[in-house]
């Protein structure tokens, strides 16, 4: 190799240190450029070999070769926009906004927001990212990352999650049912207290023994009887049958004995038995005899006096005196006889009316001490005596002297109940069921001297035993007692102690009921041998069998002829009585005649009828639950008075669209005295107990109705056909009947059966507001009712109730019942409650889909029993209203999260990251950028913290990898080098000019 050759090799070796001076300072420059990638000088040789293979080197050549591959140092920053990676992998960056213009690779991350939005680094060059829909999930197209139509989102609330204590003590919601009020047209029984005896009455013609049942939807069925208590003969009524001391007159002329026997009874006996046919006494009679003379051993003397008679048959009578010998009957003397049933003038006891005195004529001067009282006994063991006193009664002592004060003094025994009405004394047993019996004190008397006279205070009463019975009533207390002794029914009395009412109920608020009357039982035919008397008794028994005939029921006789059966005159048989006994297809009732006129035997013509009806009347008139009858017959055939099928009370899906029906001319009918009306309008789907309003009625006066008490709300209380029935609040004596009707007036239906209409308040609520995709407020309500133990109904509705639209109505988006196991924890949630809501919003918003979180069954993590005060845990959703973009932060994975002024968090972008086969093969450009390669492969893009790329750092950069150190190292190797390389030309250039001037010389 020659001179010259070794002066090339010197130059390429200045040319490859300069390189290398140039690439540390270029190093050493970007020591703080961010993301920059430092470069080094790869150098090589030079070499030409000869053919024979001799070595001629031609120096060095270099190459800028960078290290991308290397990682720089992570720093902090105060700005959420800078971003590092933590690994491998490259940002995308395009050199235009639209992505039209070059993509880019860099790991320059300091990025910031340009006046457009940009997310825009220190280079120009813009952050490319795939933008993420609300559930997150990229669209992986690329585009810039760009934050101005961003701002004012909201977030549509997709999930409701609720824990809540329902109280275990709260009371069940009643179900369907019905108020019952006695009937203001009745005014023997308007405004009584509960405790008070409701009587028969001709409004509605109730009469002992009438029925009503009550029937559920859960074919539950139980029937209550009117009855189980005595009524006493009209005291004001001398002249009716029946009246006036017990029906017997007074016989005030002399009877003569004629040749009629008298027998002595046996020895020691006073007792002698007179024998007159047809003698019409009583035991308890007084007769007087005088004249006798002396027959056989009986003497003069022992046959003249008054006596009292102690026994009677149909022909004899029995009376006692003293010293008579036994011995063979003889013929009367001829004695004349004075007989008198009682020494009372006018009515029972001396009493005309029920302020009257008893015995206030009479005196008690000859009154047995022992006659003064009577005992009433219950089947439950209680017996009360109540004593006659002439001055000053007390009724807490059981003292009395007329018919008022006896009923005040029966009423003061807690175990009896007593009224007076229309001079008649009604008493029963304040429990209706229960049995009550009558006892005199003393009725035989004695024939002193003086004359001590019995009184027969249960037979001039007109008082008869009652025996015991199931399921009836007497007053509004007996009902409710028995309705709440019913499964499935509740009663409960309102206001007890003055005009009170009932409300009745089923326990189950989803059940149905229906109040109905009994139907009229058609009357028997009585023939052959069906009545039967025996002697000496005023009891008549009755062949016939009556299904559910009870002792104190009312029956009714008719058709038989004129004549005398057994000693009782037909006026004495055709006509009303009491049941005072039921046998084995028999029963017995008493005939108002004196038993000593009555003979054994058996009688029956074939033709009279029995009228034993399961219903004389309409109970529920009575009670206000049906229309009254308002003295009109009862129907002897169905249909009879019923409400139809009532509720369930609680139905929430069993609504019908709210709308106006145009009433028809002549579409409203009044009867006079009624402040019931009827009403001609069809409306699909309305029951007993829905609520209409009525509207568009002028000004004026209808049928004696104010047009006020017309335009209103009313409760259905009858559906037949086209025809509604409502009550109207107004006095009934002022309405008269007639039709009117304009044609314009409405009638608005809605249902009150759910939560969701306001119809029924829940027992607890809580409301939730929750958001559209528009981010527009709703309150959603969550209402609970306690429907049974351990059982509550959940109803999630709109309010108000126009912000949606639902098939059901009133905003309700779902219901459904709900069950606790004994601990309190969830035990059953209906599918209705746990399947997503679809919520089509009435403000234009997307339809909303929620689903709500009510708890884990079997656990308490959700919704509760115990019994303990209502109380909301939590109640949580997780939407948001529109909110302003307050900060933007960057999640490692490359998430772009805008925080909004409403308190949210929205994924907007995902920055993806780049992978290449050869990172050092990139090329590099720029602005710490880089362009793909053959030798770098293509880029490959992937979320961050995946398939090996690293993670993104926000509020980081990543330093220049140049090591200061070993660049200033280099720096002095590259020196000596270079100067190396002058010396070698230097040395060169010595040599040539040795060899110059050896050539001179």
């Amino acid at each position: 190799m020659g001179f010259y050759g070794t002066l090339g090799i010197a130059v390429t070796g200045l040319q490859a240190q300069s390189n290398k001076i140039g690439i540390i300072s270029d190093n050493i420059s970007n020591l703080n450029t961010i993301g920059y990638k430092e470069s080094f000088a790869n150098f090589g040789s030079l070499v030409v070999n000869d053919q024979e293979s001799i070595y001629n080197g031609l120096g060095v050549a270099s190459r800028n070769v960078q290290r991308v591959s290397k990682q720089g140092l992570l720093q902090n920053t105060n700005s959420t926009t800078d971003l590092a990676i933590s690994g491998n992998g490259f940002f995308i960056v395009n050199t235009a906004n639209d992505g039209s213009g070059q993509t880019q690779y860099t790991r320059a991350g300091s990025f910031s927001l340009d006046s457009a939005g940009n997310f825009k680094n220190s280079s120009g060059l813009f952050l490319q990212a795939w933008a993420l829909d609300r559930q997150g999930v990229p669209n992986t197209t690329l585009q810039s990352l760009n934050i101005t139509a961003l701002g004012g989102t909201a977030t549509a609330t997709d999930a409701i999650a609720i824990g809540v204590n329902l109280n275990a003590s709260e009371v069940a919601v009643l179900g369907a049912g019905s108020p019952a009020e006695l009937d203001p047209l009745d005014l023997l029984n308007t405004g009584i207290s509960a405790g008070d005896i409701i009587v028969p009455n001709s409004v509605n013609s109730i009469e002992r023994g009438d029925v009503f049942n009550i029937t559920t939807g859960g074919a539950l069925s139980y029937d209550f009887r009117y009855g189980g208590f005595s009524i006493g003969r009209n005291v004001t009524d001398i002249t009716a049958a029946g009246n006036g001391d017990n029906g017997l007159n007074i016989i005030s002329s002399p009877t003569t004995l004629g040749t009629d026997p008298i027998t002595s009874v046996g020895a020691g006996s006073g007792d002698v038995v007179i024998t007159h046919t047809a003698h019409g006494l009583q035991a308890g009679s007084v007769v007087v005899l005088n004249g006798a003379s002396a027959v056989g051993a009986i003497t003069a003397p022992q046959l003249t006096g008054t006596f009292i008679v102690t026994a009677v048959t149909p022909n004899s009578y029995t009376i006692t005196t003293t010293g008579v010998e036994p011995g063979a009957a003889v013929a009367g003397g001829g004695a004349a006889v004075i007989a008198t049933t009682r020494p009372y003038a006018g009515n029972i006891f001396d009493a005309t009316n029920a302020a009257a005195a008893f015995l206030g004529t009479t005196g008690i001067g000859n009154i047995d001490t022992d006659a003064l009282n009577f005992t009433i006994t219950t089947g439950a063991g209680s017996a009360t005596t109540f004593t006659y006193t002439a001055a000053s009664p007390n009724a807490l002592l059981g003292q009395f002297n007329n018919l008022n004060n006896l009923a005040t003094a029966i009423n003061s025994v807690s175990a009896l109940t007593a009224r007076v009405v229309n001079g008649r004394l009604h008493v029963g047993a304040s429990d209706s069921n229960d049995s009550i019996t009558f006892t005199n004190g003393q009725t035989a008397g004695s024939s002193g001297p003086p004359v001590q006279y019995g009184l027969d205070w249960v037979g001039e009463l007109g008082l008869i035993d009652i025996a015991t019975g199931t399921n009836r009533f007497s007053t509004l207390e007996n009902l409710a007692a028995n309705i709440d002794a019913s499964t499935g029914l509740e009663a409960t009395v309102i206001n007890p102690l003055g005009a009170s009412s009932l409300e009745i109920n089923l326990d189950d608020p989803l059940d149905t009921i229906t109040f109905s009357d009994r139907s009229v039982v058609l009357p028997t035919i009585l023939g052959g041998s069906a009545y039967t008397t025996t002697a000496g008794s005023n009891l008549l028994t009755i062949t016939s069998s009556v299904a559910g005939l009870q002792p104190g029921d009312a029956i009714t006789l008719s058709g038989l002829l004129v004549g005398t059966y057994n000693g009782i005159p037909e006026t004495a048989l055709n006509g009303q009585f009491t049941v005072q006994s039921v046998g084995a297809g028999t029963f017995t009732i008493a005939i108002s005649v004196p038993p000593g006129t009555i003979t054994a035997g058996s009688f029956g013509a074939g033709t009279e009828t029995l009228f034993a009806a399961s219903n004389h009347g309409s109970l529920l008139g009575q009670l206000g639950i049906t229309d009254s009858l308002n003295s009109a017959p009862f129907p002897a055939a169905d249909p009879v008075p019923t409400t139809g099928v009532l509720g369930p009370a609680y139905d929430p899906n069993g609504t019908f669209t709210p709308a106006p029906f145009p009433l028809l001319l002549n579409g409203f009918t009044t009867t006079a005295g009624s402040s019931s009306i009827d009403i001609t309008a069809t409306i699909p789907g309305l029951q007993v107990g829905d609520i209409v309003t009525i509207s568009g009625l002028a000004a004026g006066t209808y049928n004696g109705i104010p047009d006020t008490d017309l335009n209103n709300t009313f409760i259905v209380q009858a559906v037949t056909g086209t025809t509604i029935s409502i009550t109207v609040p107004t006095d009934p004596t002022s309405v008269t009947a007639g039709s009117f009707g304009l044609g314009g007036e409405l009638v608005t239906t809605i249902n009150d059966k759910n939560m969701a209409s306001g119809g029924i308040a829940p027992q607890f609520s809580r409301s939730i507001t929750v958001y559209d995709d528009l981010g527009t407020s709703h309150d959603l309500n969550i209402g609970f009712i306690k429907t049974g133990v351990n059982e509550w109904a959940a109803e999630v509705y709109a309010v108000p109730n126009t912000s949606v639209t639902t098939t059901a109505g009133d905003g309700l988006l779902a219901y459904g019942p709900i069950t606790f196991n004994g601990d309190g924890t969830l035990a059953t949630i209906d599918p209705l409650l746990t399947t997503a809501l679809n919520i089509a919003w009435t403000n234009g918003a997307a339809a909303s889909t929620i689903t709500v979180d009510w708890g884990t069954l079997g656990l308490n993590d959700g919704l509760v029993q115990t019994a303990g005060p209502y109380n909301t845990t939590f109640a949580t959703q997780n939407g948001a209203p529109v909110g302003e973009l307050i900060n933007i932060t960057v999640a490692d994975n490359g998430d772009v999260i805008g925080n909004y002024s409403n308190g949210e968090n929205q994924r907007l972008f995902r920055i993806p990251l780049a992978q290449f086969v050869n990172v050092d093969g990139l090329q590099a450009i720029n602005g710490s950028a880089f362009v793909e390669t053959e030798e770098s492969g293509f880029a490959a893009l992937f979320e961050a913290n995946s398939n090996g790329l690293g993670i993104i750092s926000a509020s980081q950069l990543e330093s220049s990898n140049t090591d200061l150190a070993t660049q200033l190292t280099e720096l002095i190797v590259a020196q000596r080098s270079y100067q190396f390389n002058t010396r070698l030309i230097e040395t060169t250039d010595t040599l040539l000019e040795d060899l110059v001037r050896m050539g001179g010389s």
